[in-house]
């Protein structure tokens, strides 16, 4: 007698068999279900089923639980090619420009900085900024730093003070302040 799947070449999985296995019984009082016996085929579309059901349900936790673990992530995927989207300012200055991702530098002895800035402009300034020069003071002011000097409040103190004067002769009447956003070293 030939079926339909028959004619189709589908040929139901078999049961692998591994020598000295023992056939499965369950133990005495259990009231759960008894697996279906092989060939069956009603047993497997329940176990697909359950398969796909947690496939799914992890899935969908992982998406809704990873921006909570981290939040900022989705933000810093983005392409570096937009322009930083400025941040209202406190009444009397104008908008905080972000200076897009945050910067991995090289520190002396091998060590890593990773570092985030977000620039105040003065009050009245545009809400954009080429942001560019800036970057570039940044790389220039930390690359080869010691760590011991960025790991004292003093030390970063006085490179936050040597970058902010030198962003500021770069962008003159432009440039009130800059904040960390980001300081990880390695």
């Amino acid at each position: 007698m030939t079926t339909d799947d028959d004619s189709k070449g589908f040929v139901p999985p078999q049961p692998i068999e591994f020598a000295g296995a023992v056939p499965w019984t369950p133990p005495a009082g259990f009231a759960g279900p008894v697996p279906a016996r092989a060939g069956a085929g009603r047993g497997r579309s329940a176990v697909f089923a359950g398969a796909g059901l947690l496939a799914g349900l992890i899935a969908g936790v992982g998406l809704a639980v990873g921006p909570l673990h981290d939040p900022l992530a989705s933000l810093s995927s983005k392409a570096s090619s937009e322009s930083p989207r400025p941040t209202a300012a406190p009444s009397g200055r104008g908008p905080v420009v972000p200076l897009g991702d945050a910067l991995t530098l090289n520190l002396a002895d091998g060590h890593y900085l990773k570092l985030g800035i977000a620039l105040q402009l003065a009050a009245g300034q545009p809400d954009s900024l080429d942001v560019n020069k800036a970057l570039e003071l940044a790389v220039d002011n930390y690359t080869g730093q010691d760590l011991g000097e960025l790991s004292t409040a003093q030390g970063r103190a006085r490179l936050k003070q040597q970058l902010l004067e030198k962003t500021q002769a770069a962008y003159p009447g432009v440039v009130s302040d800059l904040y960390f956003v980001q300081f990880v070293t390695q």
